[in-house]
């Protein structure tokens, strides 16, 4: 499905983004994973594993705050690769920020690394893609159009790229580059691990309580990093080419069905 193309991966070397990674290899395209030098050891391990599955991928330093530096990894993956044609801006973070007493750190790194750095990758990726077109997909929250409590400045980050990627459609005409969004629910990853692996007597009743009331058909309230990176594979596909500037929830129907879950 993706023979000969190049996919970026940024924050592909954990969770969705690793996920990602993995499945874009599968179905033949050349994976760079895109993480902070603090993550360069699993990001050696994403890429051992494609390469050991008969894939193609190459592991690169890259900080999502620092726009030259984002700009500059674009331009070498050019040059070692000789194009750019599928991006997947999924780094971030998340912080608890109630609103009565917020960290102020985590509030800087938050808008810093979920919203600037994302807008960092899109711009990046834009200004390489443009000579050939391709696909960006950035992975946002359900939280963008949710309000739950501690949450108000997540939330406010995943809103803003989902309404800055939907910005972008009147300046992408005739541009033969798509950028759309997925906005997953709760997902099994290192980021929401002190729930879906709890040791706490409190988190485990929680889960407990998530699992019996979600709105999902399966009765499992978080999904798995490959339901999403099956989303992701299908929007930088050509079957997806009628989607642009949009974003696809993926959260079971947790968001429809909130009424019913009982805390």
């Amino acid at each position: 499905m993706l023979e000969g193309r190049v996919a970026v991966v940024v924050g592909g070397a954990t969770g969705i983004g690793a996920a990602t990674a993995r499945l874009l290899a599968t179905e033949g395209a050349r994976i760079v994973v895109a993480a902070p030098g603090s993550q360069a050891a699993a990001s050696d391990e994403v890429c051992a594993a494609i390469t050991a599955a008969g894939g193609n991928a190459a592991a690169v330093a890259c900080d999502v705050t620092d726009r030259t530096g984002v700009h500059a990894m674009f331009s070498d993956v050019v040059e070692r690769f000789g194009g750019v044609d599928i991006v997947v801006n999924s780094a971030g973070v998340f912080f608890p920020t109630p609103a009565f007493d917020p960290d102020a750190q985590q509030v800087e790194s938050l808008v810093l690394v979920n919203l600037l750095g994302g807008i960092n990758v899109v711009h990046g990726a834009l200004k390489v893609m443009r000579p050939r077109g391709g696909a960006i997909v950035t992975v946002t929250s359900t939280q963008a159009s949710l309000a739950e409590p501690g949450c108000a400045v997540y939330a406010a980050t995943k809103a803003a790229m989902a309404h800055f990627t939907a910005s972008l459609a009147p300046e992408l005409k005739h541009s033969g580059i798509r950028v759309n969004c997925v906005a997953p629910g709760a997902v099994r990853t290192p980021m929401t691990a002190a729930l879906h692996a709890a040791s706490d007597p409190g988190m485990r009743a929680l889960l407990d309580r998530l699992n019996k009331h979600c709105g999902g058909p399966y009765g499992e309230f978080f999904l798995e990093p490959e339901h999403i990176a099956s989303i992701v594979l299908f929007l930088v596909s050509d079957g997806s080419r009628g989607l642009q500037a949009t974003s696809i929830v993926a959260d079971q129907g947790h968001t429809s069905a909130l009424v019913g879950l009982e805390m």
